[in-house]
């Protein structure tokens, strides 16, 4: 397969499908991987709104800080309504507020804002660097929800210029939850099926239904029946039947705030907002929410999102997606198949009735005679020697056993929509950390001895002599860990061939690579490294769907180009190349060759990241 041929396909690898042929073009050619990545990626944009005097807590926070646990690498954080369920016990969630929440706060001090509008019983005065604090701690608040749901869709196909649906949403926590849209389109004719989409889970069992995706310019021949997927003995907070419980509290969408802009205050369905203007790129996993199924419309990177946050809940009431006139997404349109004009609102999606009352348990489960799937996990003995202890304020949500090639044991905690997941096995045998965290890991010390943390914060795996274990959730990195420590596992080194054992320091990448440049940004993650011989490689996630990798080594000549479309720009005082492609600048400085790819950035927000580098 070549690479031409290699990208027509990618729509769909990221429909669902996995064409073999694809998957192993990508294995060997990283272009076209750094291709898949443009077109998962999704705009960053650096830009915050003024707030007034604001409280001094750094010093207070500092002080925690230090009183805390130390290490080489220094794991980030990443960071009362009539409806209120009567039965709700008010300490525990009062307790793990305040929890998350102070979590939440050292992330916002440890890249250098300040935070407001926190641990206060009414909606406070809101900066965008407050709200990843925000959200953290109104995970806490939300024990189920009903919602009715509009939403319309603009640009999907010219025969069809606008689509529009009534839906509902139903959540119980901490992952039982119904989805369902009903497409209310008057099509051209028969021959065009409507895209009826239904998401339905207890947690244990999951099924969602709807039409197949294609693209648009294959309408409406290419519309096949609905198909279901489905699945039982499903192991809590499984990522391959995913909950969308970002439509609950956008966690996963603001665990930083560099992109957002708070733009004032507002009312939807009654209840107070916070109004909120973001880059697709921060809330992918919140638009990925709203499609589990079917062929909803896709947006571009470069397109603009209002957000309108409940002010107490932080639940996604209104939300408008507007494209952009960004030229790279007029080509992009066009293979899509779309005829956008900028500043079309291209999906709008409207929370019209909202009740906090916890849905009945019978609400959620799923049809009778779906043929499924079993993925294994039965509740009940784990099967191994460990007493894990639950996060301050969390309660047992799901514990068990996966049986299968490699047979694993699962703690599951929750407090309200907040979740931590434990996974711990004595049958892996690798060639990597168990859990998957990719080959980019920050080692971290803990009680244990060495841990890894992922690129994102949300995964800490470690190796024991006879135990493997993860532990992953929608908090904060320091409560992972704290799991963890309390373990008491001791690590030991890594097996030579997996790829973490290259994991390095900044000191350690400084020593081999003189005048290697770091890559921390505000906003992102503190960068995982690696060497590889004299070469240095640093990554590093931000929220949502933004990533940013930085390769460099000695050198005085960038590589000819293999693109067929480049462009010569400034950075850092030197020539550049720009490959719009892969979203990746090049250029030599000081004796070193230096390349920066970026998930979601425009080739101004790339170069604003360029210039700002600094040595390590």
């Amino acid at each position: 397969m070549i690479c031409t041929e290699a990208r027509t396909w990618v729509s769909e690898r990221l429909d669902g499908g996995d064409p073999l042929a694809l998957s192993e073009h990508l294995d060997g050619c990283a272009d076209c991987r750094h291709f898949v990545d443009r077109t998962e990626a999704l705009r960053r944009s650096l830009r915050f709104e003024a707030v007034g005097t604001v409280p001094d807590i750094a010093g207070a926070v500092r002080a925690h800080l230090e009183a805390d646990r130390s290490g080489t690498w220094i794991s980030r954080p990443t960071t009362n309504d009539r409806f209120q369920n009567e039965g709700r016990d008010g300490r525990r969630g009062h307790r793990s507020t305040i929890a998350v929440a102070a979590a939440a706060l050292v992330a916002g001090v440890l890249i250098g804002v300040n935070l407001v509008g926190v641990g206060d019983d009414r909606p406070g005065p809101v900066a965008a660097e407050s709200l990843p604090a925000r959200v953290a701690s109104a995970q806490a608040s939300i024990d189920g929800l009903h919602a009715d749901l509009r939403l319309v869709e603009r640009g999907w196909n010219p025969a069809v210029p606008e689509r529009r649906y009534q839906g509902t949403l139903d959540y119980r926590a901490p992952e039982s939850l119904t989805l369902q849209w009903q497409d209310q389109t008057t099509y051209p004719s028969g021959t065009w099926r409507p895209n009826d989409v239904s998401l339905r889970t207890d947690g244990a069992a999951w099924v969602s239904t709807g039409v197949p995706d294609c693209r648009s310019f294959a309408q409406p021949d290419c519309s096949l029946p609905p198909r279901e997927r489905s699945e039982t003995g499903r192991p809590p907070f499984a990522d391959s039947t995913p909950v969308p419980l970002e439509l609950v509290v956008p966690v996963r969408s603001f665990t930083s705030a560099d992109t957002a802009t708070v733009v004032g205050e507002g009312s939807v369905a009654g209840r107070p907002t916070i109004e909120v203007t973001v880059a697709a790129a921060q809330v992918g996993p919140l638009l990925d929410s709203l499609r589990p199924a079917g062929n909803l419309r896709a947006v571009h990177p470069t397109d603009r999102v209002e957000l309108s946050l409940d002010a107490e809940r932080m639940v996604p009431l209104r939300l408008r997606v507007r494209a952009s006139a960004d030229p790279a997404r007029q080509a992009w349109a066009v293979q899509q198949g779309y005829a956008d004009q900028p500043g079309l609102v291209v999906l709008a999606m409207d929370v019209v009735g909202l009740d906090f009352a916890v849905p009945p348990a019978g609400r959620f489960a799923p049809p009778a005679g779906a043929v499924v799937a079993d993925a294994g996990f039965r509740e009940g003995d784990p099967g191994l020697d460990l007493q894990p202890t639950a996060p301050e304020g969390f309660e047992v949500a799901r514990i068990g056993r996966i049986e299968g090639p490699t047979p694993t044991g699962v703690w599951s905690w929750s407090d309200g929509r907040a979740w931590v997941r434990l996974q711990a096995t004595e049958a892996w045998t690798g060639p990597r950390l168990f859990g998957d965290l990719g080959s980019l890991v920050r080692p971290q010390a803990t009680a244990g001895g060495q841990a890894y943390v992922s690129p994102d914060g949300r995964q800490v795996a470690l190796h024991g002599a006879s135990v493997d274990l993860v532990v992953d959730g929608s908090v904060a990195t320091g409560t992972l860990l704290a799991v963890l420590d309390d373990l008491e596992v001791a690590s030991v080194p890594l097996p030579p061939d997996w790829p973490e054992q290259r994991s390095a320091s900044p000191a350690a990448i400084r020593r081999a690579l003189p005048g290697a440049l770091g890559l921390a940004v505000p906003g992102f993650e503190q960068p995982a490294g690696r060497l590889d011989g004299d070469a240095a490689v640093l990554f590093t996630a931000g929220a949502g769907d933004r990533r940013l990798l930085l390769e460099q080594a000695p050198g005085t000549r960038i590589r000819p180009p293999t693109e067929s479309s480049y462009e010569t720009v400034g950075v850092r005082g030197v020539e550049a190349r720009y490959t719009p492609g892969a979203d990746r600048l090049e250029w030599v400085e000081d004796g070193l060759v230096l390349s920066l790819r970026g998930t979601g950035l425009t080739r101004a927000e790339l170069v604003s990241v360029a210039d700002q580098l600094e040595p390590l």
